[in-house]
């Protein structure tokens, strides 16, 4: 009785329940009409683009309730890692898995982890067709890909000036505000796979972040970007 008596006082799920993911090449997405309270709503499905939000709409008690979700970079990395527990793993390649491995820092049939004192690099070992290296993490672990394959470059291909020049023509188009700005971006092979900061000052600085950040996920890479795992710190102004 006490459920019944509880739903007078406060609301207990939500009602006219909507999901859309704008990008994700989904209208709709048929999660049911409620969503009760303690429930969580989960879809996963490989998509060759970027989904840069969730919107949720529905009613508390007829109240129109609307919330925008946008990915989270920590729960990114745990789901690159969890997709090897989950039917998807068969749909991927060795490439995908790779990049997937590397950002989640999963075991994986691709790669694989020595241990090494913490404060240690470990030392290059076999991990069945090639060998893995990797920096030691505060775990005493290292990570590195079980396969042969280039992992730097040699050319004279400028990644910085890349970079910089693509999201110098981003940040010119984004809304007025700051005029400058510092991006940080992670990149496997030639995927960005995390932006961890923008960093700007000024008025009207989260507009501009947000679509700073929208681009610099959304660079496609060219094949010179080869490296397993780095970091790069742009810095951009107009």
């Amino acid at each position: 009785m006490r459920r019944v008596y509880e739903e007078w006082v406060r609301p207990l799920r939500i009602d006219r329940l909507d999901v859309r993911l704008p990008g994700a090449g989904l209208s709709q997405v048929a999660f049911g009409e409620q969503l009760p309270e303690g429930d969580g709503l989960e879809l996963l499905r490989l998509h060759g683009g970027r989904v840069a939000r969730a919107v949720l709409t529905g009613e508390l008690w007829a109240r129109p309730v609307r919330r925008v979700f946008t990915p989270d970079p920590a729960h990114a990395r745990l789901w690159s890692a969890l997709v090897f527990g989950s039917e998807l793993l068969e749909s991927l390649t060795e490439p995908e898995m790779a990049v997937l491995a590397v950002r989640g820092g999963a075991v994986s049939p691709v790669t694989s982890y020595v241990a090494s004192a913490p404060g240690k690099r470990p030392r290059t070992v076999s991990l069945g067709g090639g060998t893995g290296r990797g920096p030691s993490t505060h775990e005493g672990l290292g990570g590195g890909l079980g396969h042969g394959g280039p992992t730097g470059s040699g050319s004279a291909f400028d990644h910085r000036a890349y970079l910089h020049a693509a999201l110098q023509k981003a940040f010119g188009g984004c809304p007025p505000g700051p005029k400058s700005a510092r991006v940080t971006l992670e990149t496997t092979v030639d995927e960005v796979v995390d932006v961890p900061a923008v960093r700007l000052a000024g008025r009207h600085a989260a507009a501009v972040r947000q679509c700073l950040g929208e681009a610099a996920w959304s660079l496609a890479l060219p094949g010179e970007f080869r490296a397993q795992l780095a970091r790069h710190e742009i810095e951009v102004s107009r």
